[in-house]
């Protein structure tokens, strides 16, 4: 999947937003996507303003899967945005919106918000983000909260507990909003002899109220301006503090009191926005701009050790219930695949089953012999599955994608029970017309498969044995729903076993040149020419009671949309669905299907590469376990 990460101004700040934007795109891109992070121009509103006609003729969104805009960008790209979202998915990164952080500005944002909020999905931080979304107008169904994670630094506990002069440590900006002056002034009418206040942050992104903070500290004792800090600075302060305190006036999350509460430090902020429901039993809130109660507020925790000790427990625990980074970046990822989806639209089903339709006459007139085959003791199944599937005499056996039929009629052969599911017409029908002409009872159904599984698992349908193999999980939009599908329809002690061509093969051209990325992510990938006709592209590789030439030079009227899955994801997502892994093996050669030039065929319908190309795994196979 390629996102362009369209945003403005120094991404290296240390913002929240900015931290977030950063830890994001490192863990899409960690993931396999391609994520190009676009910076317009510098984050000033005048500097957008000139610079977005220029931008707009230069930035392309047709050549990215996805188009991601952060809200700060917003001035420079509101022009723009409505065209880019008829060429391609848009999602806005809303942080928090400008006219309602700086109320004062609320005219001037308003223009910018509407092309903005028109985004096919909007991510914003918090329940209450996306409260105000909702109250602009944005239908909640467009809405994605994807909350920060909290576990950047390397914590452990906080000062609870330290002998010495007490520690209060503040991380923020120097800007109004912030309440920096506020702290200041609260902090000078305190009796610190006892204690002392850190300031860590940015102060110079507003050069006028930073020189009236600096006034007013020459007059504040016990205080010490650090400036921003690395990380490893920045986890040590954390780490020897005692409490932490921020009296902004506005916050779209508030990164800075997760990662606090990670350290165990009680926190005293204001009661406004997310805030609260973030800081939970955890800290002490006063009004905003209340700086008589923020000293009061302070004064109670420096006083009382016993107090100070129950928030920090409260702090510990609250930490616990927060996300990590790993699923803020697997929240992210899933608006990102749902976006493409939209782009595809939700047809997408609907054009693969009449692609697969189409293909199916073709692939069944080079399989004329099949069903005297089958009747004669043959099967179609390779030995690979055989060995994983083990005995299925008298078992209940769902195949997954089972095409036209010829290995649901060989399990039936060999004596199973079996109920074939497959989302094209004219494949279910060939496969009812073989098993009708071997004489083989097998029970098959027309349907879309994560639903059907869901549906039947819902009426309490159970099966011992799942089994899906090759070309099959590139069909699959949604892994996820995918393998908890599969888990539900399966018995207690039930099997789930996949043979399929390994992702790695699909790195490779026909010529063996290395041409492309590791599959990852489900990136959508279209297919123009829909299905083609693998069968008789295999000659003889896919028919084992022998070849017939059939139709030629067939053409698929209808496209397909197929998805690119790594191996890991697979097995990701089967763990994740309650499936125990008890076999994974990797082949270094196909079966029946020839997918790139010069191919060998051994014995069995067996193809492996040719001498000069080394070996690479073309082929797995897996058996997975419900406990």
């Amino acid at each position: 999947m390629r996102v362009a990460f369209v945003t403005v101004g120094d991404t290296s700040r240390r913002t929240g937003g900015y931290l977030y934007d950063a830890r994001v795109v490192a863990g899409l891109r960690g993931a396999g996507l391609e994520v190009e992070e676009v910076i317009a121009c510098g984050a000033a509103p005048g500097e957008q303003e000139a610079s977005s006609q220029r931008f707009g003729l230069t930035f392309d969104p047709r050549p990215f899967d996805v188009v991601v805009v952060d809200a700060l960008a917003r001035v420079v790209c509101a022009p723009h945005l409505d065209r880019w979202r008829r060429e391609r998915p848009l999602v806005a990164m809303v942080h928090e919106l400008p006219a309602v952080a700086d109320p004062g500005r609320a005219l001037y944002e308003r223009r910018f918000e509407g092309p903005l909020l028109r985004a096919n999905l909007l991510v914003c931080v918090s329940r209450h983000g996306k409260a105000i979304l909702e109250k602009r107008g944005v239908e909640p169904g467009r809405i994605r909260v994807v909350p920060p994670g909290f576990d950047r630094l390397s914590a452990r506990r906080g000062g609870a507990g330290r002998t010495g002069p007490l520690r209060v440590l503040c991380v923020a900006q120097w800007i109004e909003r912030k309440g920096i002056l506020d702290l200041v002034e609260a902090w000078s009418g305190l009796e610190t002899e006892e204690a002392s206040l850190i300031l860590a942050g940015e102060q110079d992104a507003d050069p006028s109220y930073a020189s009236v903070v600096r006034d007013a500290l020459r007059e504040t004792p016990s205080v010490e301006a650090v400036g921003a800090v690395a990380d490893g600075e920045l986890a040590r302060l954390y780490a020897a503090s005692d409490i932490f305190v921020l009296p902004s006036r506005y916050e779209g999350y508030g990164l800075v009191y997760a990662e606090a509460l990670s350290f165990g430090l009680p926190v005293v902020a204001c009661d406004t926005g997310p805030v609260p429901e973030l800081v939970g039993e955890a800290g002490i809130l006063v009004p905003p701009g209340d700086r008589r109660g923020l000293r009061g507020a302070l004064g109670r925790l420096l006083s009382d050790a016993g107090l100070r000790e129950a928030l920090s427990r409260a702090a510990l625990q609250r930490a616990r219930e927060l996300p990590r980074w790993e699923e803020t970046v697997e929240g992210f990822l899933e608006v990102l695949q749902e976006a493409v989806g939209m782009r595809l639209g939700e047809d997408f089903l609907e054009e693969n089953r009449r692609s697969w339709n189409a293909a199916a006459e073709a692939h069944e007139s080079h399989r004329g012999a099949l069903a005297g085959f089958l009747r004669e003791g043959g099967s179609a199944l390779f030995p690979e599955e055989r060995s994983l599937l083990g005995d299925v005499a008298g078992k209940r056996v769902l195949h997954l994608q089972s095409g036209a039929g010829p290995d649901s009629v060989s399990l039936a052969l060999l004596g199973a029970e079996v109920t074939g599911v497959d989302m094209s017409d004219e494949a279910v029908a060939a496969a009812r017309s073989l098993a009708e002409r071997v004489g083989v009872e097998v029970h098959f159904e027309r349907a879309e498969i994560c639903g059907w599984m869901e549906r039947a698992a819902e009426g309490g349908r159970r099966f011992d044995a799942a089994f899906a193999s090759y070309g099959v999980v590139c069909w699959i939009p949604d892994l996820g729903r995918w393998a908890r599908a599969i888990s539900g329809i399966l018995a207690p002690s039930g099997c789930f076993v996949l043979v399929e061509f390994h992702p790695a093969a699909d790195m490779f051209a026909a010529d063996w040149s290395h041409s492309r990325s590791y599959p990852a992510g489900g990136v959508p990938e279209e297919l123009e020419e829909g299905v083609g006709d693998y069968v008789g592209q295999s000659g003889g590789g896919l028919t084992p009671a022998g070849f017939e030439p059939g139709m030629e030079g067939f053409s698929n009227p209808h496209r397909a949309v197929l998805f690119r899955w790594g191996l890991g994801e697979v097995i990701t997502a089967l763990a994740g669905a309650g499936l125990f892994v008890r076999e994974l093996r990797e082949y270094p050669y196909s079966n029946g299907e020839r997918h790139f030039e010069r191919m060998r065929e051994l014995p069995g319908r067996r193809m492996i590469p040719p001498d000069d190309v080394p070996e690479v795994p073309l082929m797995y196979g897996l058996r997975a376990e419900k406990a």
